[in-house]
């Protein structure tokens, strides 16, 4: 179990990728998105080639390796889900 201080780090961490990631659709992308928990790709914000320059922005941005293979289009669902998938990632690097 984590301590509340690791708590409330890990919680500054993933508020903090989340603001990124909402920037990089604001600002990169160009994509107005309305809410962090909206649907991405149903409600049609992102098509394939869209999808390709987010991966390649996360890639640059946050210094990870997207593997393709590995990919469940389910983490990009929407910016809160992309975070975490951030996050984890950011994690998985670090344990290495």
């Amino acid at each position: 179990m984590l301590a509340a201080s690791d708590q409330e780090d890990c919680t500054a961490m993933i508020e903090d990728v989340q603001d990124k990631v909402a920037a990089i659709f604001a600002d990169k992308l160009m994509v107005a998105v309305p809410s962090r928990d909206s649907d991405l790709l149903a409600e049609g914000h992102i098509d394939s080639v869209l999808f390709v320059d987010l991966l390649l922005t996360l890639e640059q941005d946050f210094e990870i390796t997207v593997v393709l293979d590995e990919l469940d289009l389910e983490q990009f669902q929407s910016i809160n889900r992309i975070a975490d998938f951030v996050v984890d990632q950011i994690a998985a690097n670090q344990a290495v």
